[in-house]
């Protein structure tokens, strides 16, 4: 029983290790987890502020364009404005796709993150009700046997209880037999003293 319940200890303490290798990798998960969504919070307000310089310039193309209709003074400046303007936000369409493709990419590592948190999470539980299912048989099978022991040691003393019963019978016996025989030699001896 005490090799049993060291081994029961040992296998304890070996699950603890392995809860607090996994709580380590759980946190480590939450951490990045974390960092990913600062990251994609980041992205994310830098694709809004690219949308509003986006909205911005086609704003901007607009009223280029209705000022080229509407006045034709200084043609070449005018012509060459929203030329820059449209320049400007194919650049800016570009920088948004690009952002776009990063936000997909972020959201992609998050979910992942997130996947893998609440695996780990899931298999620290299982592995804590696994610890304390086991310990609870080990515990119950301990119980059953400390029970059988102490049944077993009943019986043996019960068993010792009557062969110390009979011996002391028997002994009874013997020595009411030994008195018998004394009681002859006794006389025997009395008689030969008075003669």
């Amino acid at each position: 029983m005490i090799n049993r319940t060291a081994e029961l200890e040992e296998e304890l303490e070996k699950k603890e290790e392995e809860k607090e290798k996994l709580d380590m990798a759980l946190s480590q998960c939450q951490k990045q987890l974390e960092t990913s969504r600062s990251q994609l919070n980041e992205v994310e307000m830098r694709l809004t502020e690219l949308n509003n310089m986006l909205s911005a310039a086609q704003k901007s193309k607009q009223a280029a364009e209705e000022e080229a209709r509407i006045t034709h003074e200084s043609m070449e400046v005018t012509e060459s404005r929203p030329m820059d303007v449209e320049e400007e936000m194919k650049n800016l369409l570009l920088n948004v796709k690009l952002l776009q493709e990063e936000v997909e990419r972020e959201r992609a590592l998050s979910a992942e993150n997130e996947a893998k948190c609440r695996e780990m999470e899931d298999e620290n539980l299982n592995m804590k009700r696994d610890a304390k299912l086991q310990h609870e048989i080990e515990l119950q099978r301990v119980a059953v046997y400390d029970e059988q022991l102490k049944v077993k040691q009943e019986q043996e003393l019960a068993v010792a209880a009557s062969r110390f019963a009979e011996c002391q019978k028997t002994i009874s016996s013997l020595a009411q037999q030994l008195k018998s025989s004394l009681v002859p030699i006794q006389c025997a001896i009395t008689l030969m003293k008075d003669y």
